[in-house]
């Protein structure tokens, strides 16, 4: 049996959190806490690219992918509030690879993250 990379592994740990918050024996945080949780937004065109590559690719083949709205839904559903958005990589895959700066917001980057408070 092939060991798991931990960049898969990664991706479990990632979809088990959604799991949890999604309704299905939600741990509540307690007063207070927040959470952070960056991710390729699927909806973006390395969202897309990672999607059409999935089957082949070791370290994303068993991922979610998921759309800055489902990700604020399931925030808003699981009671966190207040939510800070910033995202990155907005050129294309074919521009220059150089560090890009964070933006506020969500819907033009592919990488996204977003810190929520539970009240």
């Amino acid at each position: 049996m092939p060991k798991t990379a931990p960049f898969e592994a990664y991706h479990r740990r990632y979809d088990d959190w959604f799991e949890r918050h999604a309704g299905r024996g939600i741990p509540r945080p307690e007063t207070g806490r927040g959470t952070v949780v960056g991710f390729i937004d699927r909806s973006s065109d390395l969202g897309q690219y990672y999607l059409a590559h999935q089957a082949e690719n070791v370290f994303y083949r068993e991922a979610r992918f998921y759309t800055a709205k489902e990700v604020e839904q399931l925030l808003r559903d699981t009671g966190f509030t207040e939510p800070v958005w910033v995202q990155t990589l907005l050129k294309t895959l074919e521009g220059p690879r150089e560090i890009e700066p964070l933006h506020t917001g969500y819907g033009r980057g592919a990488f996204v993250v977003v810190k929520g408070r539970r009240p």
